[in-house]
């Protein structure tokens, strides 16, 4: 599993998605820079990149 986070969320910050990565076997943290809650938003190129990455 891949968790994708905005590092700037100030809504759920980037904690909460370091906790959630660490909780779920084999799952890794793909923190977005300069992206907050809305990452799809905020990121959509480097969202877009890190789950292809993830899926190829």
């Amino acid at each position: 599993m891949l968790v994708v986070w905005g590092r700037e969320d100030t809504w759920l910050p980037i904690d909460r998605g370091e906790r959630l990565a660490a909780a779920i076997p084999g799952a890794r943290l793909h923190p977005l820079e300069g992206a907050g809650h809305l990452v799809q938003e905020d990121a959509p190129a480097e969202l877009t990149a890190a789950l292809l990455d993830f899926l190829a």
